[in-house]
Order: structure tokens, then C-alpha cells, then sequence
């Protein structure tokens, strides 16, 4: 079940996963991306760890299509934030359009699936909701967000699970 709403993903207090488009390049400098630096560090220090060629699971050269999570506890409950790595580059980086497209839509889809078959496997309780910002990987990352909300709908609508996509307020359109 997919549902939508309007605030401050990062205050809804009935989300236990929040899912956001990262970059394979450590970097969370705007946007959502941000927000977990201040909010959810513990995504960004595992996101900081696949920097290197050290032994974790993903490091930075092989991260499109695959995903990382951090826990952090906020308001006595356990908060897992996950990076979907479908960004190849970083925002507008040096690219003379700033809505040159730079999510890759393949990467996007298998960092989602891989969530969701791992999400599976585990037995989450599927009362957990899930939180999808709205214009994941389409409003810096340049992709189009009706390409990506039909991605998660595919993915999440016929399903059991909750899945919120929350809109900050004031967000322009992105269809």
C-alpha cells in the first residue's frame, strides 16, 4: 500500500525506514542527502566506510544497484535509514545544465529491489512503514520522478507494506 503525505520526512514519528538516492561518491552535501548527515549519521558513516578498498561489504567502485543502512535510535525507537545507490555523479557537479539527468534508472530499480528482497528475507514486520521522500532521485539527481514513482509502485504497490512518500512542504511539482 503506498500512500502520500505532506512534512518533514525526518518527523514522522511512525516511519521505521526512510529510503533516499545517494551518490556512489560518499558525498551528501544538499537535499535529503544532507538531512541524513544531521538527523541519521550512522547511514552516513556507512556510507563513508565503503569510501575505501577496505573490507566492507560495498565499497565506492561497485555501489550503483546496491544499497547500505544505518540504525540510529530517535525518540527510544530504532530508525533505519537506508542509501539506495542510483546517483552516478554529484548533483550538478560541473555539468553546465543542473537537470542533465544523473540518477541511473537501472541503479535506482536495483537498489530498491535488492531493499525489498532483503526486507523480505528477513521477516520484517511488514507493520514498519517505509518512507520515500517524494522526488527521490529525480529532483538534484535530474531523473523523472513519474519514472520513479512508477518504479516504487511496481515494486510496492501490490504489496502488504506501508510505504508513505512524504512531501516537504513547499516542494515544487516534480510531474
Amino acid at each position: 500500500m503506498i500512500t502520500e503525505r505532506e512534512g518533514d520526512i525526518f518527523a514522522q514519528d511512525d516511519l521505521r525506514f526512510i529510503l533516499h538516492c545517494a551518490n556512489r561518491h560518499c558525498v551528501m552535501g544538499s537535499g535529503v542527502a544532507a538531512q541524513v548527515v544531521k538527523q541519521r549519521p550512522s547511514a552516513h558513516m556507512v556510507d563513508l566506510a565503503t569510501a575505501d578498498e577496505s573490507d566492507t561489504p560495498v565499497h565506492k567502485s561497485q555501489k550503483l544497484g546496491r544499497f547500505t543502512s544505518g540504525a540510529d535510535t530517535v525518540k527510544g525507537t530504532s530508525r533505519i535509514t537506508v542509501n539506495l545507490y542510483g546517483q552516478i555523479g554529484i548533483g550538478a557537479n560541473g555539468r553546465p545544465n543542473r537537470w542533465d539527468r544523473n540518477t541511473s534508472y537501472d541503479a535506482i530499480y536495483d537498489a530498491l529491489r535488492s531493499f525489498k528482497r532483503t526486507y523480505e528475507l528477513r521477516d520484517v514486520d511488514k507493520r514498519w512503514p517505509i518512507g520515500i521522500p517524494y522526488g527521490m532521485a529525480a529532483d538534484r539527481a535530474g531523473g523523472k520522478w513519474v519514472i520513479i514513482r512508477a518504479m516504487i509502485e511496481s515494486l510496492f504497490g501490490d504489496t502488504d507494506y506501508e510505504v508513505a512518500i512524504v512531501r516537504f512542504p513547499g516542494m515544487r511539482d516534480l510531474d
